[in-house]
This record gives structure tokens, sequence and C-alpha cells, in this order.
């Protein structure tokens, strides 16, 4: 069983009016469960305004979180990480092998994605809508 998740940071103003492009909350249209065993993975990532030239070479390295995910250490932090993306690719990334990452609720009313920079900071240089495609899957995967 899978379930596809495409979501906006602009979604969801009328509920989490702070959302930002690299901090935001998505209200699903009914609440996820996960019986069993699930993971999660990043399928695709749209940045739709980045100016990678105007990047330091630290912010070119971000950490995309989401709060559906089990932690790992990551660069001495430990964090929700779905993936790392290194930004000169911007702005649309569509990953070719994934990060299965375990889900850790037992069920959420919303899905919130967060982009750090590799030294622990908000993403905050990002601008513009991004964008996620999450690929929801129980465990065992069976096609």
């Amino acid at each position: 069983m899978e379930e596809y998740l495409i979501l906006k940071s602009t979604d969801s103003q009328a509920y989490f009016v702070n959302n930002k492009p690299y901090d935001f909350r998505v209200k699903l249209n009914r609440r996820l469960q996960f019986p069993g065993r699930w993971y999660v993975s990043l399928m695709e990532l749209t940045l739709v305004d980045v100016d990678t030239k105007k990047l330091t070479s630290q912010q070119m390295n971000v950490n995309v979180l989401c709060n559906l995910c089990d932690v790992s250490e990551v660069g001495g932090q430990t964090l929700p990480i779905l993936r790392q993306v290194n930004l000169n690719y911007a702005p649309r990334y569509e990953f070719q092998t994934f990060w299965n990452r375990p889900i850790i609720l037992q069920e959420t009313p919303y899905v919130r994605v967060y982009i750090f920079q590799e030294n622990g900071e908000e993403a905050s240089f990002l601008k513009g809508e991004t964008r996620v495609v999450l690929l929801l899957k129980r465990y065992p995967f069976i096609d």
C-alpha cells in the first residue's frame, strides 16, 4: 500500500499563517493513519525562487526535514531528515534513488516540511513557493 502527498508551502495558509518557503505545515483533508510499519520518501522537490549564484558554499547543501520521519544523526545534530540536497541543481529535483525513512507517528492531521542549512540555520534565503512530493509506503514493499 502506498500513497503520494503533493504539498506546497502556500497550502493551508488560513490554518498556518506563519508558513514560509523553508518551513511550512499543510493541513490534510483527512488524518493520515499509519498502522504497522510505514516509510516516507522525498520523491521531488521544487524551489521556485532560489538564485544559486548568490549562495555561499555553506548554503549549497541543505537538509530537508519532516515531522513524519524518525530521527538520524546529521552533522552532530539529531534531526528528522528526509534527504540532503545540493542546490547546484535548482530549481527542480527528481530523485532516482529514495531514502526510505521510517514514519514515527501513528496518525497526523498535518505534515510539516522544513529546510535547514548544514550549519543548522533555517534556509531563509529560499523565496517563493516550495513544493514537495512525498511517497508514503507500508512495509513490506510489495509492487
